[in-house]
């Protein structure tokens, strides 16, 4: 459905640490599927405390701005390199300004995991 507007599209797998994660269904674990498509235009929601000072806290909105891709990787068969996220309520030095015309600032969020089968 997503791939009709025409927007660049990312699908990511889960990621499991054991065969009890690999084999648990999604309301076994807080609701997370297997894999997550997501586009440009998309609205996200940190879900956990980043860097609070700047406004990087558990429940920021933001808005993906672009997904970059390695060279010769297509969407959304590849996994990106990086999902640029438009935080609202960022107020921190930028990461790169992909849209310097609007004077938005990005933040670059690492691969978090959790375990929720504990």
């Amino acid at each position: 459905m997503l791939i009709q507007f025409g927007r660049p599209i990312a699908r990511i797998f889960s990621k499991n640490n054991c065969e009890t994660a690999t084999k648990a269904e999604s309301d076994q674990a807080r609701g997370l599927d297997k894999s997550l498509y997501i586009s440009v235009g998309a609205c996200v929601m940190l879900r956990a405390n980043l860097v609070t000072h700047n406004g990087l806290i558990n429940g920021a909105m933001g808005t993906v701005v672009d997904i970059v891709y390695a060279v010769n990787c297509k969407s959304p068969f590849d996994s990106p390199l990086a999902i640029m996220v438009d935080f609202d309520n960022y107020c921190g030095i930028s990461f790169r300004s992909l849209m310097s015309a609007r004077g938005n600032e990005f933040y670059q969020i690492k691969k978090l995991w959790q375990n929720y089968l504990s």
